[in-house]
């Protein structure tokens, strides 16, 4: 019962170290593999730049959390009906949005 225990503390600290780790790498990204195979990138809405650290953040933070509730869903399909810059809930929150 004590390894389970321990093994299961192990997991979650590296799962979050992992999601800590994509976070604090996430401006030097700025891609998902999806986005760099088919040509797109994140960009501020008003410089048309890379996002900065606390934008890449914040963008991070409003995709990940609500998606691990259901709610996640509802904020990526949002760009469906969004216009006219199609932004789902967590380009809206860090002001980016996806150019191709």
């Amino acid at each position: 019962l004590l390894a389970a225990g321990i093994h299961a503390t192990y997991a979650w600290e590296r799962l979050v170290g992992r999601h800590r780790m994509a976070a604090l790498r996430m401006p030097e990204r700025r891609d998902t593999l999806g986005k760099k195979l088919c040509g797109l990138e994140v960009r501020d809405i008003e410089a048309h730049e890379p996002p900065t650290f606390g934008p890449a953040l914040r963008r991070w933070l409003v995709f990940s959390v609500p998606g691990l509730l259901v709610v996640g869903v509802v904020g990526v399909l949002w760009c469906l009906f969004d216009r006219p810059w199609r932004q789902c809930w967590h380009d809206k929150a860090a002001h980016t949005f996806v150019a191709g």
